[in-house]
């Protein structure tokens, strides 16, 4: 799926209420939102459970929350669980903007707000950041975001 969107997601855009459960994308997924997009091979805007999906396609943004499972988990009013999912592919966002945009980049999760919880997850596939511009170095991203206990990352 390529385009221009605020979340893109390769099952779901959005999800609010109920749960994601054992999904798998096999598309490639190529954001190219100007401004602090939502982008995630499962669910862009998660405020929902997800639970055993997979992702084996390659995730890329040019801004915003990037994700190869989920891009951005969580709000104050639901603190969601990431489970039992896996991602083998690379996630990849390069990003010409200023710093005050926040980037976050995970194999898993490239958001998780509110103690939105990571449980069993495993992330096989590459985390890159590209930029020309310099990133707050406040925000953290990486292969499994935050390092939540119960999960793992192989190499």
């Amino acid at each position: 799926m390529l385009g221009s969107f605020p979340s893109m997601g390769g099952i779901a855009g959005s999800v609010a209420n109920g749960a994601v459960r054992n999904c798998a994308n096999r598309g490639l997924i190529a954001n190219q939102v100007k401004e602090n997009g939502l982008t995630a091979g499962i669910v862009a805007a998660c405020y929902s459970n997800t639970i055993n999906c997979n992702n084996y396609e390659q995730v890329s943004a040019t801004s915003g929350s990037v994700g190869d499972v989920v891009a951005s988990a969580g709000s104050s009013a639901f603190c969601p669980s990431i489970s039992g999912c896996t991602n083998s592919a690379t996630v990849n966002i390069a990003k010409d903007a200023s710093p005050e945009m926040a980037t976050f980049v995970g194999g898993a999760a490239g958001d998780t707000q509110y103690a939105a919880a990571l449980q069993k997850c495993v992330n096989s596939g590459m985390v890159a950041e590209e930029s020309s511009a310099q990133y707050n170095q406040e925000q953290p991203r990486g292969p499994i975001h935050y390092g939540r206990p119960g999960c793992r990352l192989r190499w």
